[in-house]
């Protein structure tokens, strides 16, 4: 796998119980996710 979707393999792996939480949740839960993303990345360019 490539480094990118390795990223993506490594956030829901250690965010699948929050996940599991969340998408029962009545709401935003795709805002929530995308929040997370954002705020877990460790690119230095996020954001800009």
């Amino acid at each position: 796998m490539s480094a990118w979707l390795n990223t993506f393999v490594d956030f829901f792996n250690s965010n699948s119980r929050e996940i599991g939480v969340v998408m029962y949740a009545e709401g935003c839960r795709e805002g929530w996710l995308q929040g997370e993303f954002y705020r877990q990345s460790s690119d230095q360019n996020h954001g800009k």
